[in-house]
Formats: structure tokens, sequence, C-alpha cells
């Protein structure tokens, strides 16, 4: 069960809440509340009385551009999934680092799901974590079904073959990294969310990313390279791979993030 706040009292210019039964006493503007989505964090009831003196209902262009622009964030976040992951089978040097071949692509995840998170709350990151993983899921089994039929070409068949033979695996193995890494992700981001108060964006981003990605990393290339390389090379890349994205992330990502996270909350509240 995630974190709930504790409607204390409230008024027309400022809400006091507490975020532990036995905690302390905050207060908030409503308006500050709602940009922050602190609302999130409160029950149904509540949460619907915060809206009302924000004059916020389900009918507002407010829930409109919402919803516009969390389909626009979730299509961004699938897409940089299907454009890296393929990639993932060639090896490329970076610097120093030894590294998928859709690595400059596939931090920008961390991007789009943060933001989701942080804009639109823990339900929309669920909603995003189980689309992209069933995407990837059915990518695998329709591209399974279709490399078993009989081209008129066979050379162009083993070229495909060539090609295409491991990605099956591939996204399969990603689909279980996506629910494992990014649904331990959100838990990690909202629960900071909840214990800041919405505040040090750029705190929660990083601590989420450096533990969410550990997973990440130790599973897929585990798995996809199992009886393919050495334990000892396989320890190797992962922590190649782990660094080179925490690095990533704090040099590009977290800018990005802080940058993509303004934008969108100032189209839908301004």
């Amino acid at each position: 069960m995630g974190m709930k706040f504790i409607l204390v009292d409230i008024q027309e210019d400022v809400i006091s809440y507490k975020v532990k039964a036995d905690g302390a006493v905050f207060t908030e503007k409503p308006i500050i509340m709602l940009h922050k989505n602190l609302i999130d964090f409160f029950d149904d009831n509540d949460k619907s009385k915060i809206l009302s003196i924000c004059h916020i209902n389900d009918s507002t262009i407010h829930n409109i551009k919402k919803e516009w622009s969390f389909a626009i964030l979730l299509s961004l976040f699938i897409t940089c999934l299907f454009s890296s992951i393929p990639f993932s089978q060639m090896k490329v040097n970076i610097f120093t680092y030894l590294q998928p071949g859709g690595i400059l692509i596939f931090p920008i995840t961390f991007v789009f799901l943060d933001a989701i998170n942080e804009v639109y709350g823990r339900r929309k990151g669920k909603t995003a974590v189980y689309c992209a993983a069933f995407s990837l899921a059915i990518a695998s089994l329709f591209i399974h079904i279709s490399m078993q039929l009989n081209p008129v070409d066979g050379v162009m068949k083993d070229s495909f073959i060539r090609v295409f033979e491991n990605l099956p695996k591939l996204l399969i193995i990603n689909a279980i990294c996506v629910l494992l890494a990014d649904s331990f992700n959100n838990f990690i981001y909202n629960a900071l969310k909840g214990l800041l108060r919405g505040n040090y964006l750029a705190l929660r981003c990083i601590i989420s990313t450096v533990i969410g990605q550990l997973i990440y990393s130790i599973v897929w290339i585990s798995v996809f390279f199992s009886g393919k390389l050495s334990f000892e090379k396989k320890v190797e890349y992962i922590i190649d791979n782990y660094e080179f994205k925490v690095i990533f992330c704090i040099i590009v990502c977290m800018p990005l993030t802080i940058m993509c996270v303004g934008i969108i909350k100032k189209y839908i509240y301004k």
C-alpha cells in the first residue's frame, strides 16, 4: 500500500495535513499542492475537497490537457524502448565503457517515466510500466510468429534470421526488466516524493534511477548473455552498463526531466 497523507484542515488559502498519523502538521497553499501533485497522496474523498477549492473537476480543460500530455509522454516512453532495445545485441565503445548499441536512447526513458510520476502520480506511473511491458511482450510474440513463415526468397530469410533471431528473447527479457526495475523505480520515486513533500525533484530522479537501473542491468545482462559470456565478463559488462547509465542520468536525464516537468506543468496549469 502506498503512502497516504492525512488531511487535518482545509481552508480557502491553506491546507493542513500530516505525512504520518503521529507526525508533524504541514501547511501548503492549494495551488502549490496541485502543481506538485501532492493531492495524489490523499484518499479520494479528501482529494475531491482539495480539487474543489482549486475549482477543478473532471469536466475541466485541466483534465483534458493532462490526458493529452500523458498520452504523449507514454508514447515517447515506449518509443524510446523500442528504438533502443533491438540494438542491445550490438556492443559499442563509448569513451572507456563497453555498452549496448542503444545506450544513448534507452536512458531517455528515465526522463519520460519520472515526468509521468511527477505530474500524473503513482497510478499513471504504474499504467506506463504495464503498457510498456505488455507492448514488449506482444511484440516478442508477433516477431516470433512472423519468423516462422516461409518466404519466397530463402537468401533473404537467412539475412533476416541473422538479424532478428535473438530479438524475441531480447524483447521478452526487457519486458520482465521493465516490470521489475521500473516498478521499483516508481515505488522509490513516489515514496521519496511523499517523504519530501514534493520537493527536491532532481534528488528523487537520481536516487530512484540509481536503484532501479541496478536491477535492470543485472537482470537483462545475466539472462540474455547466459551461456554466451563468462561470469567475470558478465559482471564487468553489468558494472560498465550500470555506471554509464548513472552518469548519463546525472548529466543528461536529470536536467531534461526538470525541463520536461516544467513545460508540462506550464501547459496544464497556465
